[in-house]
């Protein structure tokens, strides 16, 4: 009989380098780090800072989805799969 508790193996906390990526940025998304009093670089009319938030929220993003979709799978014949909606009523 198989384990029931085997699927728990590829949890998104058993991944530790997921975890460090997300968080970093989430700390590049916030802009502290640009010197005061420096003027911006417009780059397509958004400031240098506002691309770096951006591209770091993309990142994020991605980082969330690859935690989800990598670690977090459906067993076969497990609840909430019987009638195809995924809420098992």
């Amino acid at each position: 009989m198989p384990d029931p508790e085997k699927h728990l193996d590829d949890e998104p906390r058993n991944h530790p380098m997921l975890w460090i990526l997300a968080f970093l940025f989430l700390v590049l998304s916030v802009p502290f780090y640009y010197p005061t009093g420096r003027e911006p670089q417009l780059l397509a009319g958004l400031p240098d800072w506002c691309w770096v938030t951006l591209l770091a929220d993309i990142g994020f993003a991605a980082t969330v989805a690859a935690m989800i979709l990598r670690t977090w799978k459906e067993r076969e014949g497990s609840k909430g799969s019987e009638n195809g909606n995924g809420c098992g009523a």
